[in-house]
């Protein structure tokens, strides 16, 4: 079992492949924390994680055989994502129970690779490179995006701006949306600039560049993979309310879909 716990200020730590490789090859179980501050560890750490695991299979539930996707917010976020009914909707719970296996903590969210979008995302917090930088955005990051790419891109700080501009013109697949993800650890209730502890938060975060194709079955790649995170935000699933203002709807609806008792794949 190994657990990496440390403050990484140059977001170089986030996600290394060969770091990872090494403990593939070493079958280890494990954790890793590169961003850990007091509220991850002291709120995001302190949770049962067998509720957080069977909250978000609950959520993968309903989400296998949707349609579509829409999202909007206080602060201007209105898209709508597009989605192949018979790609899986892959649980990340935070339990890591047998050897080989690991990831990031805190942990809990459900996310899968939609095959276009359409609309306005207002970004509250950035993932890597920029995170550590950046944490909460006084201004959110303003990306619109047509058929599936980011086409443009505005903030008032221009340089940071110009940076990201220039990080999605990288490779053919970085300004292309790759994920969709609804955080699913309850006991997250805001985010506060940290992308290892936001993206758990109910709400949802979405990335550019590299789908993880192998899990969700994208058939393309990139070198880049940038998260951004809506605050507070409202989801609705083929037209069903999921997430009203940042917080669930209690009874969890019963999305009606044609497949939606077929298992992914």
């Amino acid at each position: 079992v190994t657990v990496f716990a440390a403050r990484d200020a140059g977001d170089r730590l986030a996600w290394d492949d060969r770091f990872w490789q090494r403990l593939e090859e070493l079958g280890a179980r494990h954790a890793h924390m590169p961003a850990l501050d007091a509220t991850s560890l002291a709120i995001g750490m302190a949770t049962d994680y067998r509720k957080v695991a069977a909250f978000s299979e609950e959520v993968r539930r309903l989400l296998t055989g949707a349609g579509a996707i829409t999202v909007r917010n206080r602060l201007g976020t209105d898209i709508r994502f597009e989605l192949d009914p018979g790609r899986p909707w892959i649980p990340l719970t935070g339990l890591y129970r047998t050897a080989g296996k690991g990831g990031r903590l805190p942990q809990g969210e459900v996310f899968s690779t939609p095959l276009t979008a359409d609309g306005i995302i207002m970004a509250s917090v950035l993932g890597y490179p920029f995170n550590a930088e950046t944490g909460l955005l006084a201004e959110p990051v303003r990306f619109e995006v047509q058929a599936g790419r980011l086409v443009r891109l505005d903030h008032p700080d221009t340089a940071l701006a110009a940076r990201l501009r220039d990080w999605f013109r990288r490779d053919a697949g970085a300004n292309r949306v790759g994920e969709f993800a609804i955080g699913t650890n309850r006991a997250l209730k805001t985010i506060i600039g940290n992308l290892l502890f936001d993206e758990n938060v109910p709400g949802c975060h979405i990335a550019f560049g590299h789908p993880f194709g192998d899990y969700t079955g994208a058939d393309w790649q990139s070198e880049v993979h940038v998260d951004v995170v809506v605050d507070r935000p409202t989801i609705t699933i083929d037209g069903c309310p999921l997430i009203i203002d940042g917080a669930y709807v209690e009874p969890l609806p019963a999305i009606p879909s044609p497949s939606l008792e077929r298992s992914p794949a």
